[in-house]
């Protein structure tokens, strides 16, 4: 397991996050209201090239969308952004940082409604993937066979051999 590389994810003090227009850190969650494409953010140290898993909760929402967002530091320009999401729930997106960033800005924006968006999010995770997650999967690796292991490896079960 890969550790958490954001710093109070649960917004447990009303620390370490920059806080755009209409956004509050209260009773362990952030709180957006009338917020008119604002983001709160947190700059994190990553490798290039590597995939992160970032997942965030919607925990309520009144007014507007929420959507995660992830911009190059080194000259704030978006590589990817998630869906825009008015319901409620856990996301989670999978990241590649682009080559030469080695270090990312990791957001949440509230966007649209009538005044802006209403609502609270929480629980945000970033972790660095293993290398291995694209190179073996579960249904990849076979079932050893350990008795008569090369007429297994040959592609005859040892129930067959003549």
């Amino acid at each position: 397991m890969f550790s958490q590389l954001i710093v109070n994810g649960t917004f447990a003090t009303d620390s370490d996050w920059t806080k755009g227009t209409g956004w509050t850190i209260s009773g362990g969650a952030a709180v957006a209201t009338n917020v008119n494409n604002a983001r709160i953010q947190q700059t994190i140290p990553v490798v290039a090239g590597r995939k992160y898993k970032f997942t965030w909760q919607l925990v309520s929402r009144t007014e507007g969308q929420f959507q995660s967002e992830f911009l190059k530091a080194s000259n704030l320009s978006i590589f990817f952004q998630g869906t825009e999401t008015p319901t409620p729930g856990i996301y989670t997106e999978t990241i590649t940082i682009p080559d030469g960033e080695t270090s990312i800005i990791v957001s949440v924006r509230g966007r649209f409604g009538s005044g802006g968006a209403d609502g609270t999010i929480d629980n945000l995770r970033l972790q660095k993937l293993s290398p291995f997650n694209d190179i073996i999967k579960p249904a990849d690796v076979p079932t050893p066979i350990f008795n008569d292991i090369i007429r297994t490896y040959a592609g005859e079960e040892p129930w067959q051999a003549k």
